[in-house]
């Protein structure tokens, strides 16, 4: 994040936001593949709730990454937002509520 809020404040956006994109494929290929398979092993409750969000962060970023030949700074910006609210939204709130469940199957 810091590193795309840097090019956006240097007007250089151009430069990373392919490798940007490059590492959100890669959260999302290891992150959500690991919860899922915990989701999976454990019955946990949320998670077909869980698997949409995933789905959706999916989707998002696949839409940004094909509009950032369009405009990068735009495209930049919103993906930006997109990531701060994940980081709050998603991180911080959804990931919590499988704390339990987790911990209860000897995951820390």
């Amino acid at each position: 994040m810091d590193t795309l809020y840097n090019a956006i404040q240097k007007r250089e956006t151009e430069k990373v936001l392919g490798d940007t994109f490059a590492q959100l494929m890669h959260y999302k290929e290891f992150h959500f593949a690991t919860e899922e398979k915990y989701f999976d092993k454990f019955n946990y409750d949320g998670a077909e709730e869980h698997k949409k969000a995933h789905q959706g962060f999916r989707d998002r970023v696949t839409e940004l990454q094909k509009r950032s030949n369009e405009d990068h700074l735009v495209v930049s910006i919103e993906t930006l937002d997109f990531m701060e609210n994940w980081l709050v939204d998603h991180l911080a709130l959804m990931d919590k509520k499988y704390t339990k469940c987790f911990n209860e199957h000897g995951l820390y």
